[in-house]
């Protein structure tokens, strides 16, 4: 049995069969050079993950755990944290809430947290220390004349009523006694 010598196909470049994961003698491509090649080349990759869960069990996944950029979204809270530093740091959100539910444990990494109250309408923001009215919110606390009567419930008829409740910028509240002007309301 004789072996003819390769002949090479037209359309094969010539520099191929001169490396050394191709026998020359054969044409055959040897998988030790390609897989040494190929293993020199490869480089890890760390990919930001996304991970969706409540906001009681962020608290007990590590941030440092991660790969930098990777981002948690409270299902709970509906807000983003991304992990920065080994840190979990606000990312974005709004989380919908009542006055008595206002989240009471931000921290420094929290600043920008925003809360809708919807009991009383208001878009509160964390700053890192405090709480303060969100972004374009009227605040509360005033009074209006209004020609009809607003479509809003937030607004307390001005009818001489006593301990009417309004919301504070540190998201507590106070009481207001109205005075009794016709055709003006109170924005709790």
């Amino acid at each position: 049995m004789s072996t003819q010598p390769f002949v090479p196909p037209a359309n094969l470049p010539e520099r191929l069969l001169q490396t050394p994961m191709v026998d020359p003698q054969s044409g055959i491509v040897t998988s030790l050079p390609w897989k040494t090649l190929f293993s020199r080349m490869a480089q890890p990759v760390q990919v930001p993950t996304l991970t969706q869960d409540t906001h009681a069990n962020r608290l007990n996944f590590a941030a440092s755990k991660v790969v930098a950029g990777s981002i948690f979204y409270e299902t709970d809270r509906s807000v983003y944290y991304i992990a920065v530093g080994g840190q979990w740091i606000y990312g974005g959100g709004m989380s919908p809430v009542f006055q008595v539910t206002i989240p009471s444990d931000l921290t420094a990494s929290d600043a920008g947290f925003l809360a809708d109250v919807q009991d009383y309408g208001h878009l509160l923001r964390w700053d890192g220390k405090m709480w303060g009215w969100g972004p374009g919110d009227a605040q509360s606390g005033y009074s209006v004349a209004f020609v009809n009567a607003p479509k809003d419930p937030l607004w307390h008829l001005c009818d001489g009523s006593t301990n009417v409740p309004y919301l504070r910028a540190d998201g507590g509240l106070s009481y207001a006694t109205l005075p009794s002007t016709a055709g003006s309301y109170f924005r709790q």
